[in-house]
């Protein structure tokens, strides 16, 4: 449940960076190696070529939004290991309230004697 509520954290983060990129005519791909930014058009990726044929205007303002959106990378994956190390605390703190729950009657039984 922490571990789900972690990786909810960081889903929600992608989906918010997919939707800025979207609105800006850019689309974000997950790979093995990471993130990639691809411009789109008619909800098509431009392969190269088609890239090419853009005025430069264009090329200039797509090249600049990918370069805020990298920005936003940095920040969204410097994220993980502070979401992580909350989520391990939360499951530490569980683990203590079950661990007083389940053994702290009898402790207090041993004590008595």
């Amino acid at each position: 449940m922490i571990e789900d509520e972690v990786k909810e954290h960081q889903g929600e983060a992608f989906e918010e960076l997919r939707r800025k990129a979207q609105e800006k005519g850019i689309t974000v791909v997950r790979t093995p190696t990471g993130l990639v930014f691809a411009p789109i058009k008619d909800g098509e990726i431009l392969g190269p070529e088609a890239f090419e044929k853009l005025p430069e205007e264009e090329h200039q303002r797509i090249e600049t939004e990918i370069a805020n959106l990298r920005q936003e990378v940095g920040h969204f994956m410097s994220q993980p290991p502070a979401l992580e190390r909350e989520g391990r605390e939360k499951l530490r703190t569980l683990n203590r309230e079950v661990t007083i729950f389940a053994v702290g009657n009898l402790v207090d039984k041993i004590r008595w004697w």
